[in-house]
């Protein structure tokens, strides 16, 4: 059931000029080259904010599934009998009875590749995605000299995935989708990247017995391209992004299970999830990471409507038909006109003139607007440069 708020607001300024349809509005500077057109004299608004409730909506979940596929002992020793694969293959039939979830699957040895879906980002096809699972139980060779594991570019892969998806949806419900990635891993990036692209050659704090260490610049690479990631979600406003990861121990010496952790444990802090290491097959499983029951908040907003033409008094609104802050009274008592709010047209208004002592009959230039656009308001508040400038406020 969806939570409605219901909004009702009535404003009224000034006298009735003239009726039409239940609202008037004046016509004085309405076709006038140089005064703004009136605002209406009455304005009435009544309908419903309406919101979903998050405790039992459904809003849209996209997970990534990147996935180790590197020959060696993940295949050999580790997992020979792809306990692995099944326990994938289960998580993915568990997420296709969410109506609101989809998914993509990534394999990555040499290099990285997208297996599921066949057309476009992500799918809730299961014989797509069933048929990419089984394939991540196929081993793939190294590509080239120490070229057999390149996690990082599993991760562009499904940057481009998610950048994608974001581009084809709606900006209403790319705020409330989720994005999730699940990075397999069973062991250390190959090739480590160069220590050029790390280090500035000026950057001395990064430099080891005169040269960058490999292990130091991977991890470096590595949080960047998570952080990157999760910057573009935020920039497209879509709900937030969830890095997890599942380290496979599968190198045979304990230490290289170990240094590999370090580094993978960095990337699940920097993408806001989780880490876990599996040391045996056996245990392997996505049940501590929750993804399933992934729930978006939702932030209270405040609607404040506001009559530009209607300032308060101490016997209830007053008239101000030029929205200059300056009352229509006030403006008879000082002689400037209520329909213009700038009735000398020296870009400073009648009430700013009041305020700082200037004749709003007479045009002026004081000396602190001389070299300013005076009639710009760059900041869009309502006070042009020359304004900010006599009441002291910042006009960017």
């Amino acid at each position: 059931m969806s939570q409605a708020l219901r909004v009702a607001a009535a404003f009224v300024a000034g006298p009735l000029l003239a009726a039409l349809l239940a609202a008037g509005c004046t016509d004085s500077n309405l076709y006038h080259r140089y005064r703004p057109p009136s605002e209406p004299d009455r304005l009435a608004l009544t309908g419903r904010v309406c919101t979903e409730d998050p405790s039992v909506s459904r809003f849209p979940v996209r997970i990534v599934l990147v996935v180790d596929r590197a020959a060696g002992p993940l295949f050999s020793s580790f997992d020979p009998a792809g306990l692995r694969v099944q326990v994938l293959a289960a998580f993915v039939q568990s997420a296709l009875t969410h109506p609101e979830y989809a998914l993509a699957v990534v394999g990555y040895a040499g290099r990285s590749k997208k297996l599921a879906p066949l057309d476009g980002n992500f799918t809730r096809n299961p014989g797509e995605l069933l048929a990419a699972i089984t394939q991540l139980g196929l081993p793939e060779a190294c590509i080239g000299n120490n070229q057999c594991r390149d996690y990082l570019e599993g991760i562009r892969t499904a940057r481009a995935l998610i950048e994608g998806d974001m581009a084809e949806l709606p900006a209403g419900q790319r705020v409330l989708t989720q994005y999730v990635v699940i990075l397999v891993n069973a062991g250390p990036h190959e090739p480590l990247e160069l220590a050029s692209n790390c280090c500035q050659p000026q950057d001395t704090a990064c430099i080891v017995n005169g040269t960058y260490p490999s292990a130091a610049c991977q991890a470096e690479r590595e949080v960047a391209e998570v952080v990157d990631l999760a910057d573009a979600v935020a920039a497209q406003g879509a709900a937030g992004l969830r890095f997890h990861v599942l380290h496979l121990a599968a190198e045979p010496a304990a230490p290289d299970n170990d240094a590999v952790q370090q580094g993978l444990e960095r990337m699940a802090f920097a993408g806001g999830g989780l880490y876990q290491r599996f040391n045996a097959p056996s245990t392997f499983n996505l049940v501590g990471l929750d993804v399933l029951n992934l729930r978006t908040v939702l932030r209270a907003k405040t609607l404040t409507v506001t009559n530009r033409n209607a300032l308060p008094g101490l016997a209830g609104p007053v008239a101000d038909s030029d929205g200059d802050g300056l009352p229509d009274a006030d403006e008879t008592q000082f002689g400037s006109d209520p329909s213009l709010r700038d009735t000398d047209a020296d870009d400073i208004g009648d009430l700013v003139e009041v305020l700082v002592g200037y004749d709003p009959l007479t045009a002026d230039l004081p000396p602190a607007c001389e070299n300013l656009d005076g009639g710009r308001d760059r900041d869009r508040d309502g006070l042009t440069a020359c304004e900010e400038a006599l009441v002291g406020t910042n006009d960017s």
